[in-house]
């Protein structure tokens, strides 16, 4: 079923509850984590680095703002947990505002491949690059 299932009365109990599916390992089934949050711990969603990121200098480009962010305030001497919140929240409003999923740009390559398979006289080069 890979769900988590719980009535009105545990939810009153546990008001801070989420959970997570796990990725199958050597079964068919998806294991579930459940966190319990405390009031004062803020919710945020997963946050994975992936390495193509690393790759992008305007990735870079936010990581390093954000970090050096405080070099030109009056706080500089905020804490690293402080930077590593800016700098995870840079990386998101990044992520969102570029071309980053891998699927939506293979859609996109294929639409601008079938464009220029399609045209009278076809540039067999720049099919080329669309492929690689």
């Amino acid at each position: 079923m890979d769900r988590c299932f719980g009535n009105s009365e545990w939810f009153n109990i546990f008001p801070n509850s989420h959970q997570w599916f796990l990725e199958k390992l050597g079964s068919d089934q998806r294991l579930v984590l459940v966190k319990f949050i405390n009031d004062q711990e803020v919710f945020r969603g997963q946050f994975r680095f992936d390495k193509r990121l690393a790759d992008d200098p305007n990735c870079m480009e936010a990581v390093f703002n954000s970090w050096s962010g405080y070099l030109s305030t009056n706080d500089a001497d905020a804490s690293s947990m402080v930077r590593l919140f800016n700098c995870r929240k840079a990386i998101s409003c990044w992520k969102k505002t570029t071309e980053f999923n891998a699927k939506s740009r293979i859609k996109r390559l294929l639409k601008e491949l079938d464009v220029a398979k399609s045209v009278q006289f076809p540039c067999w080069s720049r099919i080329s690059d669309i492929q690689n």
